[in-house]
């Protein structure tokens, strides 16, 4: 019982939980709360924050702990992400399955940038991997970009032939009118002779 007084620098606090007489109660209470006024943390109170940053410390060790481990899977995933997008990109013109397929690995790359960033916990350790898994998504996203920009201008190009087409057809239509009637004209004059 000494070493353990002696170890909290003899600081105790008593009390009798029988007591009857609320001046003596409210006392014993005077007392506990000087005391803790008193504690001290290296050189300072004891107080939330002491928490705060211990709970913070601890956090922070802990993941850069896994550092090594979330920094492994990662490249794995974002190796397979790069390659499946040159796999998307040597696609032929089939647009729509390319923009399906982007799609569905621009949301793996915000799946894994959200996963990524729950386990950093807001400690900023994560931070490089998480500014390399954001590069590859902004990336992926340029590829839709790009891709959307591709189908707009085929389909720019197929709306323009069609109006040429058509344009075409109509000139067509009024070279043959045009053939008829100055026919119809020279058989109308030689008629009239």
């Amino acid at each position: 019982m000494k070493e353990l007084v002696d170890e909290c620098e003899n600081r105790i606090v008593l009390f009798d939980n029988y007591l009857a007489d609320k001046i003596n109660k409210e006392q014993q209470v005077d007392k506990l709360l000087d005391v803790v006024n008193k504690l001290k943390a290296g050189g300072k109170r004891y107080i939330d924050t002491n928490f705060k940053e211990a709970k913070e410390t601890r956090q922070r060790a802990k993941i850069e702990s896994q550092h090594c481990i979330i920094n492994e899977k990662t490249k794995q995933e974002t190796s397979l992400i790069f390659q499946k997008l040159e796999q998307i990109q040597e696609l032929d013109n089939n647009n729509e399955k390319k923009m399906k397929e982007l799609l569905q690995l621009k949301e793996r790359c915000s799946k894994l940038l959200e996963d990524t960033k729950f386990k950093d916990q807001g400690t900023n350790v994560l931070q490089n991997i998480i500014s390399a898994i954001t590069s590859q998504k902004k990336i992926v996203t340029k590829e839709i970009e790009n891709t959307l920009k591709r189908e707009r201008e085929k389909q720019e190009l197929a709306k323009r032939n069609e109006e040429n087409r058509k344009k075409k057809k109509q000139t067509g239509k009024d070279y043959e009118w045009r053939l008829k009637n100055c026919q119809w004209k020279k058989d109308r004059n030689v008629k009239k002779k």
